[in-house]
C-alpha cells in the first residue's frame, strides 16, 4: 500500500508538473481525430511507438468552467505520459455546456471518445485494457462523475481518476453564492445549463437536490475507483474545505485514494515549485502498479 501511494504522489508530480524545452518525440501523434460530428468532438491520440497487445489509456480532460477551454492544455503532458510510460494518451475536446448541452452530454462525449481510441486501438491488434481519467477544474469534475457513475457502461474499464482543483460538489458555498470571478447570474446560467434545469427559480432544498445529482461525492461508495486528488489551499475558486470534505468521504467509505495538498497554490496549481520540481520518474512505475 505504502509503495503504491508513493507511486501516485509521484504520478500527481509528473502531470502537474511544467514541462519545458523539446519533449522526445512520438511516432504516432494523430491530431483532432474526430468522436462525433460536433466540431468539439475532437482529440489529440498517442500511440507508443512499442505496444504490446493490451495497453492502459490515460484521458486527459480540460478545464475551463464547463463552457471554455481547450484539449491543447494538455498535449505536452498526453505526449510525455505516452512515450515515458508507454501507453496510449488522449486529450480530448467535449461540447460546452449551453441551453441544448447539459452534463449527461458531456459524460456522453467521454465515451464516445473512449469508443474512438478503442476502435482505433483494434485496427492495430490492440485491446485497450484499462483508462486512467485525468482532469483540472471542470474537466475534473467530469472526470470523477464518469468514473463514479460510469463504471458499467463505460467501453474501457475506469480503473482510476485524479482530479486537479476540481469541484465534487456543486451545492457548497464555492457555487452558490457565484463562482469566483464570474458574477452569480452567470454562475448559475452554467450550473443551469449542467443541470439541464432553470435552478434559478427553484428553493434552496429543490436546487440542492438538483446539483446534488450532478456532483462527485453523492457517488462515493465502498466501489469507487481509486481516486487521486490534488488541491491548493489558496484556491478561491473551489474552496478546499469542500475537497477536504469530499476526501472525508473517501477514507470512510475505503476508498483506495490520496489527498495530496499544495499549501501555497491557488486554483492553477502554479505555486509549490519545491513540490513541482521533483521527478516524474515515479510515474512510470505508477502505471506499471496500477493500471497496467
Amino acid at each position: 500500500m505504502i509503495s503504491k501511494i508513493t507511486a501516485i504522489i509521484m504520478s500527481v508530480v509528473a502531470l502537474i508538473s511544467n514541462f519545458s524545452g523539446i519533449l522526445p518525440s512520438v511516432a504516432m501523434y494523430y491530431p483532432d481525430v474526430e468522436y462525433g460530428t460536433h466540431k468539439r468532438q475532437v482529440m489529440d491520440v498517442f500511440f507508443p511507438q512499442e505496444y504490446e497487445k493490451t495497453e492502459a489509456v490515460v484521458l486527459f480532460i480540460h478545464g475551463g468552467g464547463w463552457v471554455s477551454g481547450d484539449k491543447s492544455s494538455f498535449k505536452k503532458r498526453a505526449q510525455s505520459i505516452s512515450k515515458t510510460a508507454n501507453c496510449i494518451a488522449a486529450t480530448m475536446n467535449y461540447r460546452f455546456a449551453s441551453k441544448s448541452i447539459d452534463c449527461n452530454d458531456m459524460l456522453d462525449d467521454i465515451t464516445s471518445a473512449l469508443k474512438k481510441i478503442e476502435s482505433m486501438a483494434e485496427t492495430r491488434g490492440i485491446e485497450c485494457e484499462r483508462v486512467m481519467l485525468v482532469g483540472n477544474s471542470a474537466g475534473a469534475h467530469l472526470a470523477l462523475l464518469y468514473a463514479y457513475t460510469k463504471q458499467s457502461s463505460s467501453p474501457v474499464e475506469v480503473c482510476a481518476v485524479t482530479s486537479y482543483s476540481g469541484p465534487s460538489d456543486l451545492r457548497t458555498e464555492s457555487f452558490s453564492n457565484g463562482i469566483n470571478g464570474i458574477s452569480k447570474e452567470k454562475s448559475d446560467t452554467i450550473l443551469s445549463y449542467l443541470a439541464g434545469k432553470d435552478i434559478t427559480e427553484l428553493s434552496k432544498t429543490k436546487r440542492d437536490k438538483v446539483l446534488y445529482k450532478y456532483s462527485p461525492i453523492k457517488y462515493v461508495t465502498i466501489n469507487t475507483v481509486p481516486t487521486l486528488v490534488i488541491h491548493g489551499t489558496q484556491d478561491e475558486t473551489v474552496h478546499v474545505e469542500d475537497t477536504r470534505i469530499f476526501v472525508k468521504k473517501l477514507k470512510a467509505n475505503r476508498v483506495d485514494y490520496k489527498y495530496y495538498e499544495l499549501p501555497d497554490s491557488g486554483h492553477g496549481l502554479n505555486a509549490d515549485a519545491y513540490i513541482l520540481e521533483q521527478s516524474n520518474a515515479e510515474f512510470v512505475e505508477f502505471v506499471n502498479m496500477y493500471i497496467k
